[in-house]
């Protein structure tokens, strides 16, 4: 029981976490604009474009992997196969 409200403790705060780095910043991006992205990104302006695929996307992808990737190897190590 102690695990699963952990993960789901920790699952909620990633999940906040993203949407705080997509909509925040220099220029912000409306939910609107996002979904507008995600579903239909030619009837939106370039600029939003860059920002959302070029700039942010690849920023939370790159702070979740430096997280992800040491968290596993040492879970890795703890279990005994490293």
């Amino acid at each position: 029981m102690r695990t699963a409200t952990l993960f789901t403790l920790l699952s909620t705060l990633a999940l906040l976490c993203i949407a705080l780095a997509i909509f925040s910043g220099a220029y912000p991006l409306s939910l609107h604009q996002v979904i507008g992205l995600l579903f239909s990104p030619d009837s939106l302006l370039p600029q939003d474009q860059i920002v959302f695929w070029q700039i942010r996307l690849p920023r939370i992808v790159a702070a979740f992997t430096a997280v992800v990737d040491p968290v596993t190897g040492i879970c890795w190590w703890w279990l005994g196969f490293g």
